[in-house]
């Protein structure tokens, strides 16, 4: 019968997928062993300001330390593995190719590759800190301005997906009459925050979203 693990922390999963030993793992973090194994066991508190510099050394997505209920992802939402933790690192050395001739449509993730199935704008990081990160080599100024244009792009195209979901959540919610009075205030908001918006029928909506992302503008 196999032993129960004693490990309660999914910084533990994370080491474990990136190939790293305790100590190597302390190394990247500029902590201690010791340091490393009580955050694995729960038996002191993995501090939050840590999460960032988690991200920084092995390219996970720091909004998944937060909150591990999701598989753990890239920090441009793919499935990790010690490969990602490998494809991070040279990222990060300067080693990454870049792509060949004029950056594609829709370039927005680690390496000139799209974002992942993951990716969550309320939980990966934005476009700034992926390219701040890991400038990939041979892109001019010019090139990394247009990169991060697009990975703006794609990140709007994400929060609008976010939003949808979640008024879609809200009509979900709506059983009690007193509901329409916190419905009305919302919609009140919207018009308030963008007055020029209009109601779109939804393959309008679909066109639009088609059009983001083809790369159009």
């Amino acid at each position: 019968m196999p032993r129960p693990t004693t490990l309660k922390h999914p910084l533990a999963d994370l080491r474990r997928l990136a190939g790293l030993g305790r100590q190597q793992f302390a190394s990247h973090l500029g902590v201690s062993r010791v340091t490393v194994e009580k955050w694995e066991r729960g038996e002191r508190a993995f501090p939050a300001l840590q999460r960032q510099n988690v991200f920084r050394e092995t390219g996970v997505c720091p909004g998944w330390l937060a909150d591990p209920q999701a598989p753990i992802h890239t920090a441009d939402g793919h499935p990790y593995t010690r490969a990602e933790f490998d494809r991070w690192n040279a990222w990060r050395d300067g080693r990454a190719s870049a792509p060949d001739g004029p950056l594609p449509a829709g370039l927005t993730g680690v390496g000139g590759r799209r974002l992942g199935p993951d990716y969550r704008h309320d939980c990966c990081p934005g476009p700034g800190e992926l390219l701040g990160e890991g400038p990939v080599a041979g892109l001019s100024p010019r090139e990394v301005g247009a990169w991060q244009r697009r990975m703006a792009q794609e990140r709007l195209r994400h929060l609008h997906g976010a939003l949808m979901d979640r008024v879609r959540g809200v009509g979900a919610c709506l059983r009690k009459p007193e509901d329409e009075d916190r419905l009305l205030k919302l919609m009140a908001r919207v018009r308030e925050i963008f007055p020029e918006a209009e109601p779109l029928p939804d393959a309008e909506t679909r066109q639009i979203m088609a059009n983001w992302q083809a790369g159009g503008r």
